[in-house]
């Protein structure tokens, strides 16, 4: 009897008891092996880079075979084009520069993973907690507004505070519901993001962070890594190569050399032609594809000289001091202001006990340290967040940089 009483209470414990409990360590590993996003970078990276490859590929070979019904005789013609492109290599250079750019968006591609799977952690475990603080202001506010109502002074409060409280606690009420609904569909996305099956799941706080690195290894990081100003110079160098290759194309006929081999079943004899094919391109000159690469040129173009009138390593600065700032400014959330507000609790209950002070400046100070336990989670997710646009901007984290 008493081992069946057991399984009824395991049963019966709430299923949060059994959550699956994560930290973003934990994410990221799962993440690279099963999110969704990995496939779908790859499919961006792969397609592009398939279809260009195929382009730097030499045109097929041809082989016709005829047959002489009357002269029982045969020929056999082997003929290979090439374009202008072709002969003076300029399609091999480009596939040598297409394979460094996929490469370096490989790269790019885990550091994009790293950095949308953290701050989706950071937005789950944002949702999850602003939850919790809701749930936590409401059961107090509850039990609050029932001790008023059945004390025969309002505990001390005057009308209009009773009132104040009772609708503080309605609000709560709705306030921790649309929470809820919030948390629920965030953990969604976040599930689908990682490739996880629908459980529950209970996050770890993400671990805080403070910059170590110096500016100076920053940007040194930046002239060895896939960084923006390096992809962009990539992106022109591609751009002006398939012009390149597109203009020489345009203008000059594909030669076609063939090889023709005869045989005379009757009067068994061999026979040896050659012969050249010219494809002119007097129609199709390419027009329209020339006007898209010009386009492209000139958008990669603007951008490099904007870049330019920046700085990239003022633009690398600035996006530095922000990481920094943001780092610095959670890590004050969590080591000094949030001391101090718990510090207010506890002295706002002990003058509630002793009666020097109303349950509804008690709950003024809980909602102050629920807001700013939430404050201090944006800020750590706005900490992420900088550090995540500087390491974009540079191709590396900030950990990888010796």
């Amino acid at each position: 009897m008493r081992f069946l009483i057991t399984l009824w209470l395991l049963w019966s414990l709430p299923l949060a008891a059994y959550a699956e409990i994560l930290t973003l360590d934990k994410t990221l590993e799962y993440a690279f092996i099963n999110s969704p996003i990995i496939f779908e970078l790859q499919k961006n990276r792969l397609t592009t880079f398939a279809y260009e490859a195929d382009t730097t590929q030499l045109l097929n070979p041809e082989v016709e075979w005829e047959y002489d019904l009357d002269n029982h005789s045969s020929e056999i013609t082997v003929s290979q084009p090439f374009r202008l492109s072709d002969l003076t290599l300029s399609r091999f250079n480009y596939k040598k520069l297409l394979e460094k750019i996929d490469s370096q968006e490989e790269r790019l591609d885990a550091l994009r993973l790293y950095h949308q799977i953290t701050l989706a952690y950071c937005e789950a475990y944002l949702a999850q907690e602003a939850f919790k603080y809701a749930l936590l202001n409401q059961t107090y506010l509850e039990k609050a507004n029932k001790t008023v109502i059945r004390s025969f002074n309002n505990n001390g409060l005057s009308k209009m505070e009773a009132a104040l409280l009772e609708a503080d606690t309605l609000a709560i009420t709705e306030e921790t519901q649309a929470k809820k609904w919030e948390k629920e569909e965030i953990f969604l996305s976040f599930m689908q993001k990682i490739g996880i099956q629908n459980q529950v799941l209970s996050l770890k706080r993400p671990p805080r962070f403070t910059i170590k690195t110096t500016l100076a290894d920053v940007l040194k990081a930046a002239q060895k890594n896939p960084s923006y100003q390096q992809i962009l110079a990539l992106q022109k160098k591609q751009t002006e190569q398939k012009l390149t290759i597109t203009k020489q194309d345009s203008y000059f006929p594909i030669l076609e050399p063939k090889i023709i081999y005869g045989y005379n079943n009757e009067e068994n004899q061999d026979t040896w032609r050659a012969g050249l094919i010219l494809s002119i391109p007097l129609w199709n000159q390419n027009s329209g594809q020339l006007k898209a690469l010009k386009a492209e040129d000139s958008l990669i173009e603007t951008r490099q000289i904007n870049l330019e009138k920046i700085g990239f390593e003022n633009l690398i600065e600035k996006k530095y001091q922000a990481a920094c700032y943001f780092s610095e400014r959670a890590e004050a959330y969590f080591t000094k202001i949030l001391p101090l507000y718990e510090k207010s609790i506890t002295e706002t209950e002990e003058a509630f006990t002793k009666g020097e002070v109303s349950v509804l400046v008690v709950w003024q100070a809980k909602e102050k340290w629920a807001t700013a336990q939430t404050t201090a989670l944006i800020a750590l997710k706005e900490a992420y967040e900088a550090k995540a646009d500087l390491e974009l901007l540079i191709g590396s984290r900030l950990e990888d940089i010796q």
